[in-house]
């Protein structure tokens, strides 16, 4: 069931360039530019009075209907407290297994914004569960954990049998410590299936890598 705003959004008229991009960008616009998360966020700094207003408005009434992520990262840019209802709701009433990126995104934005308790647990009860582009976006789920625990996650993942998800997980790893770019010989050294399908080697490769970790 849909749920309607108490008060309507005001209604533009005459509506200016950048209201026309938020409209484009976030309703009108092909579905693909926010699944890929392609919108215009730059937006957000151009909205002014009561177009900025109505835009907040539209995303918030949004977040009852639908559980896109670009709507969550919207809220996320402009923060305005009656999303964090509707932001907990989604991690609390969608189903783990089918929507696990969606509910992870949900309680991340959360946890960015108001440091959302909860968003730990829900790391460890659903990553190890999640499908490949839950587990690739590793990433962004451990930007702003403490050592100990993006390290958790990124040896969780650095296990996963999924070759892609292993090599993501320590491209996640050298973003953390801001340690350059992904090199191909060197990731490839510690997550390649020639290393995983031999159980030794990779326990050692593995206890290689924590010893290198702790002079970063």
């Amino acid at each position: 069931m849909i749920k309607l705003f108490k008060t309507k959004p005001k209604e533009i008229l005459n509506p200016s360039k950048d209201f026309q991009d938020f409209m484009t960008n976030y309703f009108t616009g092909h579905p693909m530019l926010r699944g890929r998360g392609e919108e215009d966020i730059t937006v957000w700094e151009r909205l002014k009075d009561d177009e900025l207003v109505t835009a907040k408005d539209l995303i918030i009434d949004e977040l009852d209907k639908t559980t896109e992520t670009a709507y969550m990262r919207a809220a996320g840019i402009f923060r305005d407290k009656r999303a964090i209802k509707k932001l907990k709701r989604i991690v609390r009433k969608v189903t783990a297994k089918r929507y696990c990126y969606e509910r992870l995104y949900a309680a991340k934005v959360l946890f960015d914004w108001v440091g959302y308790s909860k968003y730990l647990k829900l790391l460890d009860d659903t990553l190890h569960i999640g499908g490949q582009w839950t587990k690739i976006n590793l990433d962004y789920w451990i930007k702003g954990l403490n050592r100990t625990d993006a390290l958790k996650y990124v040896f969780l993942l650095l296990r996963d049998d999924d070759s892609f998800v292993r090599w993501n997980a320590y491209g996640a790893l050298k973003n953390y410590f801001n340690k350059g770019g992904q090199e191909f010989e060197e990731t490839k050294y510690y997550t390649g299936d020639e290393v995983y399908v031999n159980d030794k080697l990779f326990e050692d490769r593995l206890e290689e890598l924590k010893h290198k970790i702790q002079s970063w």
